[in-house]
This record gives structure tokens, C-alpha cells and sequence, in this order.
């Protein structure tokens, strides 16, 4: 327990996103937390200026990046991110039990390590080392590796990452960004309840909508050979990929006329 506590800033359901979360920030704040797409309203933040009202009280700006990872050109320097985690799953093609990380060079070299494991100290390979006192730290991203990935995942997980590289992040941005504003002008025309801001600049690949039943339009839609998800309190979440084209979103847009009764 470090005796910090929790601030929570609703900047997707505010006028001024930025704002939101600064208010929330004072020289007693250690770091800002941000999904950089909302999960379940496809919401985007803006990193650069969350980074500058971080770094203008001392603190560090961390980021979730599993939604946009594979799908959003992100420059961690150039946006001025101290860390950002992401998966393998999802957006960038791999498999579940993967993961993937960035730490900004100086926050790896000076910040505390909560916990070690056995790839993150300076061990000799030998058997002279006191089994009484822990060796040092190595200085690189290894300090923060707990133990092994999920290697069998490894190999389809580079395999994504290939195919992704080869495409070039910034094909892939434009292709998705393309079948989005198709998704939503359709499902805007069928009388859906869009929770994801239409604004290029607020959104990536997640399309959210509401709806009350929204698990039984999830499975209207897999009938029809359209997969995605759909929650109980009320949310209905389309992900089209670069792998998609005009009909998957136009399948999906009229699964839910047929669904809704439009």
C-alpha cells in the first residue's frame, strides 16, 4: 500500500476532455492513467496534452493502449508517453497471454520495482551469490519481467505484428478509419444510438451502441455470420479490421435493421 488515493475524471461524457482529466491533476498527483480508447464507448484521448498537464505537476502520464494498438500510428516519444502497456490480442492480430510494454527510459531507471522476478536481476551463473541477499537489478526492461510469456504464442503473435508491419500502421489507420465512418453513417441511418464519437479525431476502430438487448443483437448478428460483442448493461461493440471490407459493415448494418424492426 502506498497510501495514494484515486481520482476519477468522466472526460468521455465531457464537453472538454482535456480539461476533465487536468482538473483532476495537482502537484500531489503521481501519475494519470488513461485508456487511450474507451473500451465500451470507443472514445479517444488525445496523449500529447494529457502528457503536458502530467508533466507540468511532476507526474507521468501511463497508458493503456489495447485498443489502438495495430489500428492507430502512436509515436510514444513524440507524444511524450512514460508508459504505455498493450496485448498481442485484439488489434494487433496475436493471441491472448501475450503482452507488451514501454517505459521511457529514465522512469525504467529510477523507478521503484514492486516486484522481481528471476529475468530482472544481475544474477552470476554460478553458486558463490549470498542466497541471503537479492543482487542487483539489471538496468534494462528486463527488471520488470516476472517470469516467461506464453510461448506458444509467441510464434502467431510475431506473425500479426509481420503482416500489420508490412500493411504500414498508417494504411491500416486510413482503411479502418474508412469502414468506421461507413459504420456509423449506417447504423446512424438505421436509428442506432451511436456512443462513439464520430470525429475521426476522438475515435479509433471501436464502434459502441446502445441498445437494451443488446447480448440478443449480438447473437442475431452471429447467426448472420457477423461476429461481435454484446453486454448486458445495454452495449453493443462492432470492431471492423483491416481484414474487413464494404460488406462485412453493410452485413452487420442490416442485421441490426432486421433486429430492430427498422
Amino acid at each position: 500500500m502506498t497510501g495514494h488515493g484515486l481520482r476519477v475524471a468522466h472526460s468521455a461524457d465531457s464537453a472538454d476532455p482535456i480539461d476533465a482529466i487536468s482538473a483532476q491533476i495537482d502537484d500531489q498527483t503521481v501519475a494519470v492513467c488513461v485508456s487511450h480508447v474507451a473500451p465500451e464507448t470507443g472514445f479517444r484521448h488525445e496523449l500529447t496534452p494529457l502528457a503536458e498537464a502530467a508533466h507540468a505537476h511532476g507526474a507521468l502520464l501511463l497508458v493503456d493502449a489495447a485498443q489502438t494498438t495495430g489500428v492507430i500510428p502512436i509515436d510514444v516519444h513524440a507524444e511524450h508517453v512514460d508508459a504505455l502497456v498493450t496485448t498481442t490480442m485484439k488489434w494487433m492480430l496475436g493471441l491472448p497471454g501475450v503482452g507488451l510494454a514501454y517505459v521511457a527510459r529514465d522512469v525504467l531507471a529510477n523507478g521503484s520495482i514492486q516486484q522481481v522476478g528471476y529475468a530482472g536481476i544481475d544474477l552470476p551463473m554460478n553458486e558463490d551469490w549470498p542466497r541471503a541477499t537479492l543482487p542487483p537489478l539489471v538496468s534494462d526492461s528486463r527488471r520488470l519481467e516476472l517470469g516467461i510469456p506464453a510461448l506458444p504464442a509467441l510464434g502467431p503473435c510475431t506473425a500479426g505484428i509481420d503482416l500489420l508491419s508490412r500493411f504500414g500502421i498508417e494504411r491500416v489507420h486510413r482503411r479502418v478509419e474508412y469502414l468506421v465512418t461507413r459504420l456509423q453513417q449506417g447504423l446512424i441511418d438505421a436509428g442506432a444510438e451511436l456512443r462513439t464519437p464520430q470525429s475521426p479525431s476522438r475515435r479509433a476502430g471501436v464502434v459502441a451502441i446502445a441498445h437494451p438487448d443488446a447480448v440478443g443483437l449480438a447473437a442475431h448478428a452471429r447467426a448472420r455470420a457477423v461476429d461481435i460483442g454484446g453486454y448486458p448493461w445495454g452495449v453493443a461493440r462492432i470492431d471492423p479490421h483491416v481484414f474487413n471490407d464494404e460488406a462485412d459493415v453493410d452485413a452487420f448494418v442490416d442485421a441490426f435493421r432486421d433486429f430492430a424492426g427498422t
